[in-house]
């Protein structure tokens, strides 16, 4: 009864701000996102956003859908995408680019995705990328695309922070210092 009372108030506190120890060294965090953009959004690549916990650091990534072509005279000033020959400079076209409706099967390496009409647009093949690497001060963020049409598969995701790297007690990267550090050899 006491722990279940004990609760009640923990819970009673984080919807005003406070954390308290349940007695299994976890705590309750209100998250309060702060949102940053790591990559804008193109006409071809789709943008990552990462949302951080201003209180435990929490890390959210995400895409940003595709902004539109920008067309002068059936070309896209931003890709080279042509609407009048269904061709393009890039080597990203969508099947909305084409003319269907983005409903393309998302497949896996070595399968095809195809607009409504059964044309395959793609034979994927998908490969990690780093678009940030991790350092000890904040965490990296890696994406699975596709290396031939760039059609990104599932949601971008978070890289653990490495560790410092110290010579004579300091960090080389980010300054931090530790009155701890000895150096064993």
């Amino acid at each position: 009864m006491k722990r279940f009372i004990y609760t009640i108030i923990c819970l009673i506190f984080a919807f005003c701000g406070f954390a308290c120890d349940i007695g299994d060294d976890s705590s309750v965090c209100v998250h309060e996102y702060k949102i940053k953009v790591v990559r804008e959004a193109t006409c071809t690549e789709k943008g990552i956003i990462e949302r951080v916990c201003e209180n435990c650091e929490d890390v959210i990534v995400a895409y940003t859908e595709l902004i539109p072509h920008v067309y002068e005279n059936g070309v896209c000033k931003e890709c080279g995408f042509n609407t009048n020959s269904q061709e393009s400079e890039s080597s990203s076209n969508t099947s909305e680019d084409i003319g269907g409706d983005s409903s393309g099967d998302v497949s896996s390496e070595g399968e095809s995705s195809s607009s409504n009409s059964g044309e395959t647009i793609c034979e994927h093949e998908y490969e990690y990328r780093i678009v940030r690497e991790a350092t000890c001060q904040q965490e990296g963020i890696k994406e699975c695309v596709c290396s031939k049409c760039q059609e990104p598969k599932g949601q971008p995701e978070t890289i653990g922070k490495t560790k410092h790297n110290f010579e004579d007690a300091k960090c080389t990267v980010c300054g931090f210092e530790d009155d701890k550090w000895t150096d064993f050899e």
